[in-house]
């Protein structure tokens, strides 16, 4: 295990990562209405999702706590999960890029790709094993039938 596993808490990083886009994001020219309709927009959407994904984890009595793995009760595959293995994470990326549309941050688009893969190789990964080695098979059907970040997993011809 890679010392970076499991070490930030998610929300911390999804703090980092709005404050470098806010410190990216250009100074002289503020976004116009129409970009601040899509980030109200996204920022909403992402809202809703999430809202979506913590009910669906409290349904299950299972631990929203991404640090304490060992007390996942639930493989939770419904709601916003029937459609993303990472629900919540997938609200906090597109939450940061309401800001970048909001803040006319271009430059704020490589924070959500940082966000993005950090979680990832540092999260999401280490999640992944646990969730194999306490699910099995159902987690690796799971895994088939949905994508990590969002949308049906292409069915492979017979």
């Amino acid at each position: 295990m890679h010392r970076l596993e499991l070490l930030l808490p998610p929300p911390l990083i999804w703090l980092i990562s709005g404050a470098s886009i806010y410190a990216l994001a250009p100074s002289s020219s503020p976004a116009g209405l129409t970009n601040l309709g899509i980030a109200v927009l996204l920022a909403t959407s992402a809202m809703a999702w999430a809202l979506a994904a913590l009910y669906y984890f409290r349904r299950a009595r299972t631990t929203i706590n991404p640090h304490k793995l060992k007390e996942t009760s639930a493989l939770v595959t419904r709601g916003p999960y029937r459609y993303s293995r990472n629900a919540m994470y997938l609200a906090l990326a597109i939450l940061l890029v309401a800001e970048c549309v909001a803040l006319a941050s271009l430059a704020g688009t490589l924070m959500v790709v940082g966000f993005i893969a950090y979680i990832q190789r540092f999260q999401i990964l280490p999640e992944e094993s646990f969730l194999e080695e306490s699910f099995g098979q159902a987690y690796l059907d799971y895994c088939q039938q949905t994508r990590r970040w969002l949308g049906a997993q292409l069915k492979k011809p017979a």
